[in-house]
């Protein structure tokens, strides 16, 4: 049976099922909200289509809980309120998945820094491994910012260097940071942009972010000992000297890896690979060192 029902707010006035009553609905015309009492409707005779009038419908907002609910109700879930605390619980246990992930990643690496390659990419996946690769961009970029300082700052630092960056540094220090940021993106762009490549043509297996992944953990040593040769000073050339030809193997190693293991490559091609990787890079690295610093 149908009964109708009046909005306490705006005196609308609308036709809707018995069952309703008890129940919370929203007027469509002034949107207020109201619980449909028996004293608040009257019945008609004729039985017209549960919350409908002649042009437009009431919808209901959040029932109240009775034992008995409409049909259409029966199996629909009840939505949980929103909280904030469930948004900073959830978004706290993925950050701490994801430094859990990301350090057994990282200890992988460490333990075996070359074969290790592929275990650690796998046990990221896609997204966390590009994440890692930008964690890698933002570490050799601290250590270039820091470096290209030092050198601008040095006189017994190289004699060209020195005398570029010290132009620049004076003329603009937020200039010179700024493109010394450019600068350091170039290599891990450069790598991966050159495993992209020679993946396509040698139709490899991967991703491009196993390729940022491989051209960001590739970078690390280079970062850790930048930071490194700055701490030791100029004194220490010789030792300095040793942790570059050091890391530059590590470098080799890990991109033939991730040539063979995650591009899918043979290990003669990756051989061929690896060295023009390392090319493309210095080579654009330069290009834009000089184009933007000069």
């Amino acid at each position: 049976m149908s009964i109708q029902a009046q909005c306490p707010k705006c005196s609308r006035e609308f036709q809707i099922s018995e069952t309703w009553i008890g129940k919370r609905l929203k007027c469509n015309k002034c949107s207020e909200v109201f619980v449909v009492t028996r004293a608040s409707v009257s019945v008609k005779s004729q039985a017209l289509p549960v919350l409908q009038t002649a042009d437009e419908e009431v919808v209901p907002l959040f029932p109240a809980a009775s034992d008995t609910q409409p049909a259409w109700q029966e199996n629909v879930p009840r939505v949980r309120p929103f909280k904030a605390s469930d948004v900073f619980h959830a978004t706290f246990s993925k950050s701490i998945e994801s430094l859990s992930d990301t350090g057994a990643a990282a200890k992988i690496l460490f333990t075996n820094p070359a074969e290790g390659v592929r275990e650690a990419y796998q046990k990221l996946g896609k997204s966390k491994a590009l994440q890692v690769a930008i964690c890698c961009l933002i570490l050799f970029d601290v250590s270039i910012l820091i470096d290209g300082y030092q050198i601008s700052r040095n006189e017994e630092a190289w004699s060209i260097p020195h005398t570029i960056f010290e132009r620049v540094y004076r003329d603009s220090p937020i200039s010179f940071y700024a493109k010394l940021s450019i600068v350091a993106a170039i290599p891990l762009l450069s790598l991966a942009g050159a495993m992209f490549t020679i993946r396509s043509i040698a139709r490899g297996i991967g991703s491009w972010q196993s390729d940022m992944f491989v051209g960001g953990i590739a970078l690390v040593p280079f970062a850790v000992v930048i930071l490194a040769s700055n701490i030791l000073g100029i004194g220490n050339v010789e030792f300095i000297l040793f942790l570059y030809l050091v890391v530059t193997c590590l470098h080799v190693l890990i991109l033939f890896h991730g040539f063979r293991d995650l591009c899918g490559l043979g290990s003669g091609f990756a051989s061929y690979a690896v060295p023009g990787a390392i090319i493309l890079s210095a080579y654009l690295t330069k290009v834009v060192l000089f184009s933007l610093l000069t």
